[in-house]
């Protein structure tokens, strides 16, 4: 008997990351349980290969990791969202890298490398991982610079880019720490994030 194949809702997988913490930090007093971004995806993986050939694997987990990478950036353009923080950035950071080092255990774990694909499941994540890469870094606006963006920013949309970077907000100290030097390096931040912001706004 041949078993039932039960569709796959990969708008549910969205749920997986904590995007709520773009919005607030839960209060400290309150006791919450932390939940693997990976758990729905493993549950996925695991029955959906007991069903699937690994060239449908391929293609349902694919999909389903583009979603997600879709769904972070989507969570930052949110209209809910009116600014954010570093912590926000980091807490997304790390639930990314769980992810990542999921996919990129489980690509190798399926067999699906065999298959020889030029695109594998951490590639999909490739347009979020450039987003929380750029926040944060030193040097903002060489997003704009051709070379460096092809290379490390090549995913990621001029106008989505514009939209979020709008909303980011965080006391200097909280990027650079409380160094002596702190000051000239926030200061060289704030100069770049602004020179982004303007010229994203000239471009678009």
């Amino acid at each position: 008997m041949t078993p039932r194949r039960t569709p796959v809702n990969l708008a549910a997988l969205s749920r997986i990351l904590s995007c709520p913490r773009l919005l607030r930090r839960p209060p400290r007093h309150r006791r919450t349980t932390s939940t693997s971004p990976t758990n729905n995806l493993d549950t996925l993986l695991s029955s959906a290969q007991q069903i699937f050939p690994l060239e449908a694997l391929y293609k349902l987990v694919t999909g389903a990791l583009d979603h997600i990478s879709d769904s972070i950036v989507t969570a930052f353009l949110s209209e809910d969202v009116k600014r954010f923080t570093l912590s926000a950035v980091t807490g997304v950071d790390s639930d990314l890298k769980k992810l990542e080092a999921f996919a990129e255990e489980s690509f190798r774990s399926t067999g699906l490398s065999d298959l020889k694909k030029n695109w594998g499941f951490k590639d999909c994540l490739r347009e979020s991982r450039q987003l929380i890469n750029l926040l944060p870094s030193n040097q903002p606006e060489n997003f704009m610079n051709p070379v460096i963006r092809q290379k490390n920013y090549g995913a990621l949309d001029y106008k989505k880019v514009a939209s979020i970077c709008e909303k980011f907000r965080d006391s200097p100290d909280r990027l650079f720490g409380s160094l002596s030097n702190w000051n000239a390096k926030t200061n060289a931040w704030k100069k770049s994030m602004d020179m982004l912001k303007k010229r994203l706004k000239d471009f678009n």
